[in-house]
């Protein structure tokens, strides 16, 4: 069985809208909780950041503010606006199915390249 980490799939979209012309911006809106693994695939993709606080809402206010098309927390609520105004299990794994299909590659294979997670860990401060 593959595991796909919700900050894997989330850079499995945003490479595959962006290769198709369809990551409006070539911008990901994130939470300030994203995995530095994320941030630094991202950036070697040419793809830039909106960094938002904790929350769908705030994602969301993002994603219209900017008119981008993809946006989501490490938590793995991902929001591809161009079809949905929430985060959505479903249509997540559907996207993702979809890519892997048209990659025509193991969704193994995919998730593997798709980023280096590194160690986190959240400390809250008085």
């Amino acid at each position: 069985p593959v595991l796909l980490g919700c900050a894997e799939a989330h850079r499995l979209a945003a490479l595959d809208l962006r290769r198709r012309g369809r990551l409006s911006g070539d911008t990901v809106v994130v939470t300030v909780m994203s995995n530095l693994g994320f941030r630094r695939g991202m950036a070697a993709a040419g793809i830039a950041l909106e960094e938002t606080p904790v929350g769908d809402r705030y994602v969301l206010e993002a994603l219209d503010r900017g008119g981008w098309s993809l946006g989501g927390e490490q938590s793995g609520h991902l929001i591809f606006r161009d079809l949905a105004t929430t985060g959505d299990g479903l249509l997540s794994a559907v996207v993702v199915a979809d890519l892997v299909r048209r990659a025509g590659r193991p969704l193994a294979v995919l998730a593997d390249e798709a980023m280096t997670r590194l160690p986190q860990v959240l400390r809250n401060v008085r």
